[in-house]
């Protein structure tokens, strides 16, 4: 097996480190506001969009939330769309009890491809 060592230019990089930030933001105002979810926060800089998960109740379909500049707005509106995320499948937000979501045979929640249950 070789070493590989892969080289990113500048570009790259700010991305990378943008999209980290970005994805730390985000993740921790939900974990502070949800504590007992799990969450997936996954970062398209070059969109500008974030889209947010619950693996829970769905892996591949969530959330998506604009990225702006102004943090504090960003992070409201992540808690927001979180908390939708689990009221439209009747998920209590403080228990985080996901045992009676009816499931398909992939493990996604029934109604998560239109966005509700």
């Amino acid at each position: 097996m070789e070493n590989v060592v892969q080289v990113y230019n500048e570009t790259d990089m700010s991305q990378a480190v943008r999209s980290r930030r970005a994805r730390n933001t985000i993740g921790h105002a939900i974990g502070r506001a949800y504590k007992n979810m799990p969450w997936h926060v996954d970062v398209n800089i070059e969109g500008g969009i974030a889209t947010i998960t619950c693996p829970k109740i769905s892996v591949k379909h969530g959330m998506v939330i604009h990225l702006t500049r102004d943090i504090e707005s960003m992070e409201r509106k992540a808690v927001q769309l979180a908390g939708e995320l689990l009221e439209r499948f009747n998920v209590n937000r403080t228990t985080g009890n996901f045992g009676y979501l009816k499931r398909n045979i992939a493990g996604e929640a029934l109604g998560a491809a239109a966005g509700e249950q």
